[in-house]
């Protein structure tokens, strides 16, 4: 684990791809290390999912359009962001949305993804961590 930035690494059980939760807290000291690792894995990404930003902090939101050719986003904010039209636009090749815009709660959001991409047992133990999870995340925020 990378210092100031916890990583969760799960293997979705139907399609054998990653997801990596990484978070940085608005007020958070972005580091040097961790933006470059974020960049670097931002730039192998095919799906980025943004949840409870705005993605108007620079250089955090310069990330959003540094994946593959064919990226997707999936935005989960309760305001508007300049990349909700990305989300809406329709791929020629596929003739699909290249994203989802949901302007709602991220921990609802989250949960049901969770369910969908993990097994029942690997799930289970992720919802069991949460209030941990949150009392980590908070210890370690710039006040």
């Amino acid at each position: 684990m990378m210092k100031g930035l916890p990583i969760f690494f799960f293997t979705c059980q139907k399609c054998g791809g990653h997801l990596i939760d990484t978070i940085i807290n608005f007020g958070d000291v972005l580091e040097e290390d961790i933006m470059k690792r974020a960049k670097e894995e931002a730039k192998k990404s095919d799906v980025m999912m943004i949840l409870g930003s705005t993605v108007t902090v620079t250089p955090a939101s310069d990330l959003v359009t540094m994946g593959t050719q064919a990226l997707k986003l999936i935005i989960c904010n309760r305001q508007k962001t300049p990349f909700d039209d990305i989300c809406n636009e329709v791929d020629a090749v596929t003739r699909r949305a290249r994203g989802s815009r949901v302007f709602g709660d991220c921990d609802m959001l989250m949960r049901e993804v969770m369910k969908c991409i993990l097994s029942q047992e690997t799930y289970e133990e992720w919802q069991s961590g949460r209030e941990e999870r949150l009392k980590e995340y908070d210890a370690k925020r710039v006040v």
